[in-house]
């Protein structure tokens, strides 16, 4: 019988920091669950022929979800933070990061008589998948902080590279009044490396007003290949809270718009990657459904008062 689980590492290679270089490497130990302290996530999400995916995913053991006819992609912001328990000089024992993945919505071809044929992509989103043979393929994964990548790599086989990020998003931090008023809009530019002439994409997001209606959309299946062993591989992401999900109309096509930048002559081959496969799987398009999640605040404090007055 073949193995059920590939190697977990012991340890992970990962980067230590002084201000604004990396000095050296550090070991922490490998993990067999990785666990976010905190995380705000935006997904926009797409139609696409069965044919393109296919493409996409011929030689990797899987085959694209089929959604009525069509297949679907994603792309997903993620700003997270996370605590890891070990601490080393110039590297603190947890750290933020933001990342983006270009994923498709596919299946390991092994379990092809265990998949479900009659759902629409409105269906998957709104958790109807209970066989949780349906995944999501991470093509792509941009990600701005060494340790998350090194994580990322080792211990989930993903395809993830170094990038940077300006962007603007929904916070209860950023700023108050904004929460308060409603506002649901993010502004997103990913840089490929540390060059940021070197755009790989830009988003312009407006959902104010759109009709958000509750999902619990966990687990989501997390697809990845192991090259060298040949074999499909797929990880449970729980997201511990409900998800909130806009299913969207023709008066709502400008809503998310996406730009690409023109390719650098420096750009990594996987940022220039990334950048052509998002041209081609997304383009100019118009998503059908937006997706976001954010994870409640454990702690808050408020503004200090003087404790003079009498």
């Amino acid at each position: 019988m073949a193995n059920t689980m590939p190697p977990v590492p012991a340890n992970v290679t990962i980067p230590t920091f002084a201000p604004g270089a990396q000095v050296g490497t550090a070991q922490a130990p490998g993990t067999p669950c990785f666990y976010y302290g905190a995380v705000s996530v935006l997904w926009g999400w797409y139609e696409v022929d069965l044919d393109v995916l296919t493409g996409y995913l011929s030689g990797l053991g899987m085959k694209p979800a089929n959604f009525g006819g069509k297949g679907a992609v994603n792309w997903s912001f993620m700003s997270a933070a996370s605590l890891f328990g070990v601490g080393f000089v110039s590297s603190p024992g947890g750290s933020a990061f933001e990342e983006t993945e270009l994923n498709v919505v596919a299946y390991a071809a092994a379990r092809e008589g265990d998949v479900p044929d009659d759902l629409t992509l409105e269906d998957f989103l709104m958790g109807g998948d209970q066989t949780k043979n349906l995944g999501v393929y991470r093509l792509h994964v941009a990600c701005n902080n060494g340790v998350a990548i090194a994580m990322g790599r080792d211990c989930y086989y993903e395809n993830k590279f170094l990038a940077q990020y300006q962007f603007v998003m929904p916070s209860l931090n950023n700023p108050v009044p904004d929460i308060i008023s409603g506002v649901d809009k993010w502004q997103i530019t990913a840089y490929d490396g540390q060059d940021t002439t070197a755009e790989i994409y830009g988003a312009q997001v407006n959902l104010q007003g759109v009709t958000w209606i509750g999902a619990n959309c966990s687990e989501i299946i997390d697809l990845s290949y192991d090259q060298k062993r040949g074999r499909v591989l797929g990880s449970r992401r729980n997201f511990l809270g409900i998800h909130q999900v806009a299913f969207l109309d023709a008066g709502d096509a400008g809503r998310v718009t996406m730009s690409y930048g023109k390719p650098a002559e420096k750009m990594s081959e996987q940022g220039r990657k990334m950048q052509e496969d998002m041209s081609r799987l997304i383009g100019s398009r118009a998503p059908v459904i937006v997706q976001k999640f954010e994870s409640p605040p454990c702690i808050a404090e408020a503004v200090p008062y003087y404790m003079d007055i009498v």
